[in-house]
């Protein structure tokens, strides 16, 4: 499928990952903005964002957290790993109302955890 391409400004990341980090906390996880958007406040590619779990007992759950995500709007989900070769981090891309670009560097979060939709 093709997407016209949008990018990302800070602002409007922030305003995304606040909602986000709602989401991600009910599930036991946590988020963080990296890359462009943060560093010089825009991309016109895409928004990189972290996601590990929270150090709680009560566990993590990233099928509900993707799950959740798309019923925010995150569609498309596609494991685009090893990211630049030889990272052994799991990374996935997704689209945001299928024209804004979201990348997601998931960390101690087994593989089988995760999946493409």
């Amino acid at each position: 499928m093709s997407y016209s391409k949008l990018g990302w400004n800070f602002i409007e990341a922030h305003d995304f990952l606040r909602q986000v980090e709602r989401i991600a906390n009910e599930c036991g996880l946590h988020v963080g903005m990296c890359g462009s958007v943060l560093h010089r406040g825009a991309s016109t590619d895409d928004l990189d964002l972290v996601v590990f779990p929270l150090k709680t007992k009560k566990g993590y759950d990233f099928a509900k957290f993707q799950y959740d995500l798309q019923q925010f709007g995150c569609f498309d989900w596609k494991n685009i790993s090893p990211y630049h070769g030889e990272d052994t981090k799991l990374v996935f891309s997704c689209f945001k109302y299928f024209k804004q670009r979201i990348d997601w560097f998931i960390f101690d979060i087994p593989v089988e955890k995760v999946e493409e939709t």
